[in-house]
């Protein structure tokens, strides 16, 4: 439970970090710019712009990031969902990835909601994964 909280508030602090972006120092900008820069390819027609400049971020990530701080804070609650579902929402995020070369370059809203659904999949199969490792290692721990 204490892990799950921890992970869901870095979760959301990132996800205020990109929408604070602008208004950040630039020694904040300066040394979170090459995470960011390694985890997207930022091209400024595929970011949304705010405070006068591109997010750190493209939308599509924009809607990964906040899908995994929105499910995993729904995980605490709820419990993640089944894997069938967060594998079809990450077919709608491979999708749109691949449909999105014919797509206009400024149609931001529907990368995002792709994003969103592509983040709460990858949460719910991290949060499996990370249960399945648990009760494996619990189970090697009894045996010795």
């Amino acid at each position: 439970m204490i892990a799950g909280l921890i992970v869901a508030t870095l979760l959301v602090l990132n996800v205020a970090t990109i929408f604070a972006w602008p208004w950040l120092g630039s020694g904040v900008r300066g040394a979170l710019d090459p995470v960011y820069s390694q985890l997207c390819h930022r091209m400024p027609e595929r970011c949304y712009r705010l405070g006068g400049g591109p997010m750190p971020v493209c939308a599509r990530c924009v809607g990964v990031w906040l899908g995994l701080a929105a499910m995993a804070a729904l995980a605490l609650v709820r419990g993640p969902w089944r894997v069938r579902t967060a594998l079809v929402l990450l077919a709608w995020t491979l999708a749109s990835w691949v449909l999105g070369h014919w797509m206009p370059a400024a149609w931001h809203a529907e990368r995002t909601v792709a994003g969103f659904a592509g983040g709460l999949g990858l949460c719910v199969l991290a949060l499996r994964g990370w249960g399945v490792t648990r009760r494996f290692c619990r189970r090697v721990m009894r045996r010795q």
